[in-house]
């Protein structure tokens, strides 16, 4: 599935909060939906995504440390194992 693509969710809300969607959404002149998309989209950006290890090592900085070495060891068969 690509991030164009949508899918269908259904939650169950009580009448106190969908009376408030529909102020709110007639307020904003926006579409329920646009309001909860928009809640959803900023409740979940204080989640960082997670990364993979390259990623982490590539912000720690620690990727290409090694000195005095070959910049490619796959062409040195012969080098010192470290």
């Amino acid at each position: 599935m690509t991030e164009s693509e949508s899918i269908n969710i259904t939650i169950p809300v009580n009448q106190r909060l969908e009376k408030r969607l529909k102020e709110v959404a007639k307020i904003s002149k926006k579409s329920e939906q646009e309001l909860i998309l928009e809640a959803l989209e900023n409740h979940l950006k204080q989640f960082p995504p997670s990364q993979n290890c390259y990623d982490l090592a590539k912000d720690l900085g620690i990727l290409g440390v090694a000195e005095d070495l070959p910049s490619d060891l796959s062409n040195f068969r012969n080098y010192k194992t470290l």
